[in-house]
């Protein structure tokens, strides 16, 4: 019986060292099991890197043709050292540059002739203002001298008429109110 119970004893030392080893196995093939499922990933994870790497890539080249597409073309032009153009093209520009000249001048003349005009226009009004006063007054009691001196200005454009004259003279109301502007 000693031997049964020595063979039992082995048995169970020997279950027990199996054991063991069993644990591990079943440790290492869940390990195992995860290993495809850590492959997978990291296809995955690296397929994102190509991609990232791709658009990283192009980036650059959208940027660049972005760029070109937002600059604007050079309008300015620079004249060369070296004159190229043909001698009908320098007649051309000179009389294209000449043309332009004269319309610039022409336009200033037409703001001063426009300025002079608005002005000439504001004494017009004065003098219909005075000729209104001149109407009011009573010209059968004033002499003539005193209604020029009364509807004329102080800086006034108008000739004095000198005493001695004015039987000679007749005098005449829209004499007073035209005045002329000149030009230059």
């Amino acid at each position: 019986m000693q031997s049964i119970d020595s063979l039992r004893e082995l048995n169970a030392k020997l279950l027990a060292e199996i054991a063991e080893p069993r644990k591990e196995n079943t440790e290492l093939k869940d390990k195992n099991a995860e290993i495809p499922d850590l492959k997978r990933k990291f296809a995955d994870i690296e397929s994102e890197k190509v991609e990232l790497k791709a658009r990283i890539a192009e980036l650059p080249r959208q940027a660049v043709k972005e760029n070109a597409d937002q600059v604007p073309t050079v309008t300015h032009y620079e004249k060369p050292l070296v004159d190229t153009s043909l001698p009908e093209d320098r007649e051309t520009d000179a009389f294209l540059d000449e043309m332009h000249k004269k319309k610039v001048s022409n336009e200033i003349r037409q703001r001063n002739w426009e300025k002079k005009l608005s002005q000439s226009s504001s004494t017009t009004s004065e003098s219909l203002h005075r000729e209104a006063d001149l109407s009011m007054t009573n010209t059968k009691h004033a002499l003539p001298e005193q209604v020029v001196k009364e509807s004329a200005p102080k800086e006034s454009f108008l000739v004095h008429m000198e005493p001695q004259k004015i039987e000679e003279k007749q005098f005449n109301l829209s004499e007073i109110k035209e005045a002329k502007i000149p030009y230059n």
